[in-house]
Protein backbone atom coordinates (compact mmCIF):
# COMPACT_ATOMS: atom_id res chain seq x y z
CA UNK A 1 0.00 0.00 0.00
CA UNK A 2 1.32 3.44 -0.87
CA UNK A 3 0.48 6.89 0.37
CA UNK A 4 -0.39 9.85 -1.89
CA UNK A 5 3.32 10.63 -2.36
CA UNK A 6 4.05 7.10 -3.59
CA UNK A 7 5.90 6.05 -0.44
CA UNK A 8 5.48 2.38 0.47
CA UNK A 9 3.43 2.05 3.65
CA UNK A 10 2.45 -1.61 3.69
CA UNK A 11 3.33 -4.82 1.81
CA UNK A 12 0.91 -7.75 1.63
CA UNK A 13 3.43 -10.54 2.04
CA UNK A 14 2.54 -13.15 4.65
CA UNK A 15 0.58 -13.79 7.81
CA UNK A 16 1.32 -15.61 11.05
CA UNK A 17 0.07 -18.93 9.61
CA UNK A 18 2.09 -19.23 6.41
CA UNK A 19 5.41 -17.99 5.05
CA UNK A 20 3.81 -16.76 1.81
CA UNK A 21 0.31 -15.44 1.58
CA UNK A 22 0.23 -15.19 -2.22
CA UNK A 23 2.30 -17.16 -4.74
CA UNK A 24 1.56 -15.55 -8.14
CA UNK A 25 -1.12 -12.82 -8.05
CA UNK A 26 -2.79 -13.00 -11.48
CA UNK A 27 -5.85 -10.75 -11.00
CA UNK A 28 -7.11 -8.48 -8.22
CA UNK A 29 -10.45 -6.89 -7.34
CA UNK A 30 -11.75 -5.19 -4.21
CA UNK A 31 -15.15 -4.90 -2.58
CA UNK A 32 -16.98 -2.02 -0.90
CA UNK A 33 -16.11 -3.34 2.56
CA UNK A 34 -12.41 -2.89 1.75
CA UNK A 35 -11.56 -6.55 1.18
CA UNK A 36 -9.10 -7.45 -1.56
CA UNK A 37 -9.69 -10.62 -3.60
CA UNK A 38 -6.63 -12.02 -5.38
CA UNK A 39 -6.56 -14.79 -7.99
CA UNK A 40 -3.44 -16.65 -6.89
CA UNK A 41 -1.79 -19.16 -9.23
CA UNK A 42 -0.08 -21.78 -7.09
CA UNK A 43 1.34 -24.13 -9.74
CA UNK A 44 2.50 -24.22 -13.34
CA UNK A 45 -0.69 -26.03 -14.43
CA UNK A 46 -2.59 -22.83 -13.45
CA UNK A 47 -4.18 -24.39 -10.35
CA UNK A 48 -4.95 -21.77 -7.79
CA UNK A 49 -7.19 -20.17 -5.24
CA UNK A 50 -8.79 -16.85 -4.40
CA UNK A 51 -7.14 -15.22 -1.41
CA UNK A 52 -9.24 -12.64 0.45
CA UNK A 53 -7.38 -10.02 2.45
CA UNK A 54 -8.71 -7.33 4.73
CA UNK A 55 -7.69 -3.76 3.93
CA UNK A 56 -5.05 -4.03 6.67
CA UNK A 57 -3.52 -7.12 5.01
CA UNK A 58 -4.79 -9.88 7.29
CA UNK A 59 -6.04 -13.11 5.73
CA UNK A 60 -9.82 -13.40 5.78
CA UNK A 61 -10.44 -16.46 3.62
CA UNK A 62 -9.06 -18.76 0.92
CA UNK A 63 -11.47 -20.13 -1.69
CA UNK A 64 -10.25 -23.21 -3.58
CA UNK A 65 -13.27 -24.08 -5.73
CA UNK A 66 -16.05 -26.58 -5.26
CA UNK A 67 -15.84 -30.34 -5.35
CA UNK A 68 -19.14 -30.37 -7.30
CA UNK A 69 -17.68 -28.32 -10.17
CA UNK A 70 -14.00 -29.21 -9.90
CA UNK A 71 -14.26 -32.98 -9.40
CA UNK A 72 -12.29 -33.86 -12.57
CA UNK A 73 -9.97 -30.86 -12.71
CA UNK A 74 -8.42 -28.68 -10.01
CA UNK A 75 -9.73 -25.13 -9.53
CA UNK A 76 -7.92 -22.87 -11.99
CA UNK A 77 -9.18 -19.33 -11.46
CA UNK A 78 -8.53 -17.11 -14.48
CA UNK A 79 -10.32 -13.81 -13.96
CA UNK A 80 -12.19 -12.02 -11.20
CA UNK A 81 -14.54 -9.04 -10.94
CA UNK A 82 -16.70 -7.37 -8.29
CA UNK A 83 -20.43 -7.10 -9.01
CA UNK A 84 -22.53 -3.96 -8.42
CA UNK A 85 -24.10 -5.73 -5.41
CA UNK A 86 -20.59 -6.28 -3.92
CA UNK A 87 -20.26 -9.98 -4.65
CA UNK A 88 -17.29 -11.39 -6.55
CA UNK A 89 -17.39 -13.50 -9.73
CA UNK A 90 -14.51 -15.81 -10.66
CA UNK A 91 -14.05 -17.69 -13.95
CA UNK A 92 -12.44 -21.12 -13.95
CA UNK A 93 -9.81 -21.69 -16.64
CA UNK A 94 -10.90 -25.19 -17.70
CA UNK A 95 -14.55 -25.40 -16.68
CA UNK A 96 -17.17 -22.90 -17.97
CA UNK A 97 -18.32 -22.02 -14.48
CA UNK A 98 -18.77 -18.61 -12.87
CA UNK A 99 -18.13 -18.95 -9.14
CA UNK A 100 -20.06 -16.32 -7.17
CA UNK A 101 -18.56 -15.39 -3.80
CA UNK A 102 -19.68 -12.86 -1.22
CA UNK A 103 -17.47 -9.92 -0.29
CA UNK A 104 -15.69 -12.07 2.33
CA UNK A 105 -14.86 -14.80 -0.23
CA UNK A 106 -17.42 -17.37 0.86
CA UNK A 107 -19.24 -19.36 -1.81
CA UNK A 108 -22.73 -18.11 -2.71
CA UNK A 109 -23.57 -19.88 -5.97
CA UNK A 110 -22.24 -20.92 -9.36
CA UNK A 111 -23.43 -20.57 -12.93
CA UNK A 112 -22.58 -22.78 -15.89
CA UNK A 113 -22.11 -20.46 -18.89
CA UNK A 114 -22.57 -23.31 -21.38
CA UNK A 115 -26.22 -23.45 -20.30
CA UNK A 116 -26.75 -20.13 -22.11
CA UNK A 117 -24.42 -20.92 -25.03
CA UNK A 118 -21.28 -19.21 -23.77
CA UNK A 119 -18.18 -21.35 -24.21
CA UNK A 120 -14.56 -20.72 -23.21
CA UNK A 121 -15.09 -17.71 -20.88
CA UNK A 122 -11.83 -15.80 -20.44
CA UNK A 123 -12.44 -12.34 -18.99
CA UNK A 124 -15.14 -10.38 -17.13
CA UNK A 125 -16.29 -6.80 -16.69
CA UNK A 126 -19.39 -4.97 -15.52
CA UNK A 127 -20.74 -1.83 -17.14
CA UNK A 128 -22.36 1.06 -15.26
CA UNK A 129 -25.86 -0.41 -15.69
CA UNK A 130 -24.86 -3.74 -14.17
CA UNK A 131 -24.60 -5.84 -17.32
CA UNK A 132 -21.88 -8.47 -17.22
CA UNK A 133 -19.53 -8.69 -20.19
CA UNK A 134 -17.92 -12.08 -20.78
CA UNK A 135 -14.98 -12.22 -23.16
CA UNK A 136 -14.41 -15.65 -24.66
CA UNK A 137 -11.46 -17.21 -26.37
CA UNK A 138 -11.63 -19.94 -28.96
CA UNK A 139 -11.20 -23.49 -27.78
CA UNK A 140 -8.09 -25.51 -28.48
CA UNK A 141 -8.26 -27.05 -31.94
CA UNK A 142 -11.14 -24.85 -33.18
CA UNK A 143 -10.78 -23.49 -36.67
CA UNK A 144 -12.47 -20.18 -35.89
CA UNK A 145 -10.13 -17.22 -35.51
CA UNK A 146 -12.73 -15.03 -33.83
CA UNK A 147 -13.03 -14.39 -30.14
CA UNK A 148 -16.49 -13.54 -28.79
CA UNK A 149 -17.80 -10.91 -26.41
CA UNK A 150 -21.15 -11.42 -24.69
CA UNK A 151 -23.23 -8.87 -22.84
CA UNK A 152 -25.43 -10.60 -20.28
CA UNK A 153 -28.07 -9.46 -17.86
CA UNK A 154 -27.76 -12.06 -15.14
CA UNK A 155 -29.77 -10.90 -12.12
CA UNK A 156 -29.34 -11.86 -8.52
CA UNK A 157 -25.66 -11.39 -7.87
Amino acid sequence: MMNKKGDKEFVYKHDQHSPTLITVPKRITSTNNGNIHVVDQISEDFSGKVVVLGHDGHLIYKYSGLSATNNTSPFKPRHIVTTPSDNVVVIDRDIPILHILNNNGHFVSYFNTEEIGIQFPYSLAFNTTGHLYIGCTKGAGHKSTEAKLYETNIAGF
